[in-house]
């Protein structure tokens, strides 16, 4: 049975019992420079401002832009979801993806709902 603080997509500790691995081996890449044109599914770039951000406004503040690993949309993550202490949800109207990103490598998607 899953704890409150697991459903609203929170985990105290990895994995999550109930995701699922990747497809595919699909894996989280860092990219260096910010290019929007080059970002591809599963893509990730750190803002260069993230430690100021995390002073300002705590582990809740932006961290990184995600390229969604299954649709390819990129969105802002927090510090907490880059860990994989929170989960991420696509912010696209036409995918579902509900996932956690594990050691900052591999994603772990949550079962739709």
């Amino acid at each position: 049975m899953e704890s409150d603080e697991e459903k609203k997509g929170k985990r105290r500790n990895a994995p999550h019992a109930s995701g699922t691995p990747s497809p595919n081996g699909a894996e989280l890449v860092e990219v260096l420079s910010w290019d929007p044109k080059a970002m591809k599914p599963g893509f990730v770039f750190l803002l260069r401002n993230r430690l100021d951000l995390r002073k300002e406004k705590g582990s809740h503040s932006f961290w990184a832009i995600l390229a969604c690993p299954q649709c390819g949309i990129v969105g802002l993550i927090t510090e907490l979801q880059y860990l994989g202490q929170d989960s991420v949800v696509c912010g696209s109207t036409g995918c579902s993806a509900h996932f956690f990103i594990n050691n900052r490598i591999h994603f772990e998607y949550l079962p739709a709902h």
